[in-house]
C-alpha cells in the first residue's frame, strides 16, 4: 500500500507503541490521508483513516496478540469489543500469535 507503511520507512508522519520488552508496535503515513486515533493498547492501535487522495474514509486496526496461552482470551475479548463500535470499512492486520510453535499446526 502507497500511503500506509508499517516499518515507517518513506513516512512522513507516525507513531510507535512500546510492548514491554518484546519490541513495538509501529503505524507511518504520508500526507496524502488524515489519521485519527480512536484508542491504543500494548496489543493494539486503531485508527480512523481519511484519504484524500482516493477520498475514502475507513478504519485500521494493527493488532498483535498475547505470545502467552494465559493473554489470550482478554486480547480476543479487546479485538470482539473493537469490532462492536461503529465502524467504517474496517481491516484489521497484526500478528494475533495463534500459532506459535510449528508442530502444532495441523
Amino acid at each position: 500500500m502507497k500511503i500506509l507503511s508499517w516499518g515507517v520507512y518513506g513516512a512522513l508522519e507516525g507513531f510507535n507503541m512500546p510492548i514491554g520488552t518484546q519490541g513495538e508496535l509501529s503505524l507511518g503515513w504520508k500526507e496524502e490521508i488524515s489519521i485519527s486515533l480512536r484508542s491504543f493498547s500494548n496489543n493494539h492501535i486503531d485508527v480512523d483513516i481519511d484519504d484524500f487522495e482516493i477520498r475514502v474514509k475507513w478504519r485500521l486496526t494493527r493488532f498483535y496478540g498475547a505470545l502467552e496461552t494465559r493473554g489470550r482470551e482478554e486480547t480476543w475479548d479487546l479485538l470482539k469489543t473493537l469490532g462492536k463500535q461503529p465502524f467504517t470499512p474496517w481491516l484489521v492486520c497484526g500478528d494475533f500469535n495463534e500459532i506459535l510453535y510449528s508442530f502444532k499446526k495441523k
